[in-house]
């Protein structure tokens, strides 16, 4: 997910276009609060949902969503939180 600039035609554009066809269903749904429950299943969900939150929003909203980046920031250190009060 990080482009390497010589190995091959790959740019950023590139990824964030795979990443927004195959996750940004999945990353509105986060938005809506359809997948809270993975924060409480196991540290696994947890860590996926977080990643989903913090790292894809940037890749789908890289050049208009700022407000939406960190609104998903606050939703993703939340659930960070609460996985080390947890002790996963």
């Amino acid at each position: 997910w990080f482009p390497t600039s010589g190995e091959d035609d790959t740019t950023q554009a590139d990824i964030d276009r795979v990443i927004i066809e195959q996750f940004g269903g999945l990353l509105n749904r986060a938005e809506r609060g359809e997948l809270d429950s993975w924060g409480e299943l196991n540290p696994r969900a947890a860590t996926a949902l977080v990643v989903l939150l913090d790292q894809f929003s940037r890749h789908v909203y890289r050049h208009e969503g700022r407000v939406q980046i960190e609104e998903n920031d606050k939703v993703a250190l939340r659930i960070t939180y609460e996985v080390l009060k947890r002790g996963w």
